[in-house]
């Protein structure tokens, strides 16, 4: 039977990628492996959920994802496809937390996607970093899959969101090269047909009649303070789809999009089309000192799209400082970015990464510890913050160490942060050498995943915090069988070693201390018996 077991895996993954919904092509190798892994009841609800999801009934399909995300809780199809159900039925904040969490599992081009599509989706405020963030998601997703649908579809998504014609045509285009059947593409043809009825038309063109009225008024107050809450109200018409829906013409109905290259790489790279000074935006950037490039607030916020635009340019050029290598003046790029956006977290998160290549190890830390004050935080976040922390030299100072509960206290009540806190938990006890931090951590990960390496040097580290060399001595041996790194061992056998010095020289105080006192205790006896002596030999009735 074992000898079979490795073929029934086989097949199932084959049928597995074989097996489509509708017209969609068959899986991709990722999606294939999460599902195979699967336990066949996990399996069998994830298959309804998935039936259900392509019927449009999102509110049945969503339990059935996330039983399945329970049962298995590193699987990141699951999550994609939750996020996807909360996509779908408009609880846009729960969807980018599930997209988060697969990301977080994997970071495959289909998850990039699925986080732009719940990004984009909604009627809710969305914000010039969140438009920037789907477009830095979206290219990364073409990144990693460039003859695939996902980049390109999440792209579309974009084009709709922001009611650039021409950008959705080009997507377009490019979805008809590499997946024309693709469910993705048929979807993107029908965003690009102009909306039927005139009730529709007209009711959306009373709508823009409102926000266009809320505009006018909020850059009146504009002139005098900041921007208000009427003006926020008109950011919010604009960037939530007052514009995408309206009519706009059908895919090759006068216009004229841009050829496809005949060689994919030669493609352009960006998501944008403007031909102005910025790329995207139409203000200039100073490439060395971008912070004197931000416009004054009031003209910020006076053209939300263009405002929209400033934030792409910031990322590309720092994106593109990155990949360069110049991590120096990608943290000037992000600056201004972190200046124009000062409630979001991405700039400070990129910030932090970026300092962080550079080896400025106090300011990476400052920037991540402020990514976590701001909203738009993942997970990645944290667990950078974590290490970097307890990469700096020297002893945690006790406001360090609070600090660090206090992102543990936050995980514990994320629920895409639960199954990293035992091993961040367990991380810090390492560091201040504290077993009763180590305690609690390393039961949970040795019920949870008992021949993990992490679990076993956690293991380790608490039998060396509570003075136990041989103890230690014996998960020494253990490491071998888990298949831990060579260095990991080597640190483990070099700490074992001091503990054991460590308590032959504390054995031979004791020793020493025990001879002493029996050296003392046998002249004390020795003085005593010869003062007794001395009293029986001297005449009888003699006085001292």
């Amino acid at each position: 039977m074992k000898t079979l077991q490795p073929l029934l895996v086989a097949l199932t993954a084959v049928v597995v990628a074989r097996t489509s919904h509708g017209d969609a092509p068959a899986r991709h190798k990722f999606d294939v492996r999460d599902i195979v892994r699967l336990s066949a009841p996990a399996r069998e609800r994830f298959e309804r959920g998935e039936t259900l999801l392509e019927a449009g009934d999102a509110g049945s399909a969503l339990p059935l994802f996330q039983e399945v995300t329970t049962d298995a809780p590193d699987n990141a199809i699951a999550f994609r496809r939750v996020c996807d159900a909360l996509t779908a039925l408009g609880r846009r904040d729960e969807a980018i937390a599930a997209c988060t969490a697969a990301l977080t599992r994997r970071g495959s081009a289909m998850d990039f996607r699925s986080y732009v599509g719940a990004l984009t989706s909604g009627s809710e405020l969305m914000t010039p970093e969140d438009m920037s963030q789907a477009v830095t998601f979206a290219r990364r997703a073409r990144e990693l899959m460039p003859d695939q649908p996902w980049g390109y579809a999440a792209k579309c998504d974009i084009a709709r969101r922001l009611g650039d014609t021409e950008m959705l045509n080009d997507c377009i285009q490019h979805l008809k090269r590499v997946a024309p059947e693709h469910r993705e593409t048929t979807r993107a043809l029908a965003l690009a047909s102009p909306s039927g009825g005139y009730r529709v038309v007209a009711g959306w063109a009373l709508l823009a009649l409102a926000c266009v009225g809320t505009m006018v008024h909020a850059l009146l107050r504009a002139r005098t303070r900041r921007l208000s809450r009427a003006s926020a109200v008109a950011l919010g018409c604009w960037l939530a789809g007052v514009t995408p829906i309206l009519p706009t013409p059908a895919h090759g109905a006068n216009t004229a999009p841009a050829a496809s290259p005949a060689n994919p790489a030669e493609e352009p790279t960006d998501l944008g089309k403007p031909p102005v000074p910025g790329s995207f935006s139409r203000w200039t950037i100073d490439e060395n000192d971008p912070l004197k490039s931000i416009p004054p607030p009031e003209t910020l916020h006076k053209d939300p799209l263009q405002f929209g635009y400033f934030m792409m340019d910031l990322s590309e050029r720092a994106d593109q400082a990155t990949q360069r290598g110049d991590h120096a003046a990608a943290v000037k790029f992000w600056q201004a970015l972190a200046k124009v956006t000062p409630d979001r977290s991405h700039a400070f998160s990129k910030m932090c990464v970026s300092y962080e290549a550079l080896g400025m190890l106090d300011n990476a830390v400052y920037s991540c510890g402020a990514a976590l004050e701001r909203a738009g935080t993942t997970l990645k976040d944290y667990m950078r913050f974590v290490g970097l922390t307890l990469s700096k030299k020297g002893d945690l100072t006790s406001g360090e160490i609070a600090t660090l509960d206090k992102v543990l206290d936050h995980l514990k009540t994320d629920e895409a942060g639960k199954g990293i806190v035992d091993e961040l938990a367990c991380r810090i006890g390492v560091w201040v050498r504290s077993a009763t931090r180590l305690e609690p951590c390393t039961a949970a990960l040795a019920a949870h995943a008992p021949n993990h390496p992490d679990t076993v040097y956690f293991q380790w580290a608490l039998a060396v915090a509570r003075g136990r060399a041989s103890e230690a001595r014996a998960l020494i041996g253990r490491s071998h069988e888990v298949s831990m790194k060579p260095e990991d061992i080597q640190r483990m056998e070099m700490e074992t070693q001091k503990l054991e010095a460590k308590w032959k020289n504390h054995l031979g105080i004791a020793l020493g201390l025990l001879l002493a006192f029996g050296s003392g205790v046998g002249l004390y006896a020795s003085r005593r018996r010869a003062s007794r002596a001395l009293k029986d030999a001297a005449p009888s009735g003699a006085t001292a």
